[in-house]
């Protein structure tokens, strides 16, 4: 067997190989050997963090706390390209067969680096009720990613997103009346282990929780009004009764 080499140096994400798999039914037998109890010394428990060549990574879906985590990878913003769904039966031997009705689903998105959209990412991810695994390849080619300023800031620098994930918690504990300062000590305490791709899964300062508390508010208050709406509307005789409305636009 050959010797695993490790992102980072980080255990939880050990590189499957180091060049992109870019044939989908390559992709497709992969994880399904995978997901069937194939060998998984090469099977990260989190996401790839900050990787800068040509790799390929299987991702243990079932080990994340949320599958949104698969596009939170260290890295500055990603283009979103395309996004194309496959479905598979599973014959009597136990092989796949692209079928439109198949019980296997088969997703990949493929993205492009803002900051040098020669650099691409794939994402691919087969479900299927005896397992959940998914495949991440990056194509660098001998580019490199351009630091660029994020929103108003005046620096150049990378970006990288903070774990959906983990705004998540900060949203449940901001529920719960915990200070902002009291929220960051507990995501500190909880990474107590440090490796390169927990650092994702911290928050970057105080602004962060006190934004994401703000943006909670707007939302409750968008909330409230549309129920308002909603209320007034199934009251007989109301005269907003019959005024259609799309809270979508």
């Amino acid at each position: 067997m050959d010797d695993i080499v490790y992102l980072n140096d980080d255990p939880t994400t050990p590189i499957y190989q180091l060049s992109a798999i870019t044939e989908r039914h390559e992709q497709v037998e992969i994880l399904w050997n995978v997901i069937q109890g194939g060998n998984r010394d090469k099977v990260c428990s989190d996401v790839p963090y900050c990787c800068f060549s040509n790799s390929a990574f299987i991702i243990d879906v079932a080990r994340l706390k949320s599958v949104k985590d698969l596009a939170a990878d260290g890295l500055p913003t990603w283009l979103n390209r395309s996004n194309t769904v496959y479905r598979y039966a599973v014959s009597k031997n136990g092989h796949l067969k692209e079928c439109d009705t198949g019980s296997v689903e088969f997703r990949t998105t493929y993205y492009a680096q803002k900051s040098n959209t020669k650099i691409t990412r794939r994402i691919m991810r087969l479900t299927h009720s005896s397992g959940d695994m998914a495949m991440i390849c990056y194509m660098f080619n001998g580019e490199k990613i351009i630091e660029q300023p994020h929103g108003n800031s005046k620096k150049s620098e990378f970006y990288s997103r903070t774990r959906p994930s983990l705004l998540d918690e900060g949203r449940m504990r901001i529920k719960s009346n915990i200070a902002p300062r009291d929220i960051i000590q507990e995501n500190m305490n909880s990474n107590n282990v440090l490796t390169m791709s927990n650092m994702s899964g911290e928050f970057k300062n105080s602004a962060q929780i006190y934004n994401l508390k703000r943006s909670m508010k707007d939302k409750t208050w968008v909330d409230e009004l549309l129920w308002a709406i909603n209320d007034q509307k199934d009251r007989e005789g109301s005269p907003i009764a019959n005024i259609g409305y799309n809270p979508c636009h």
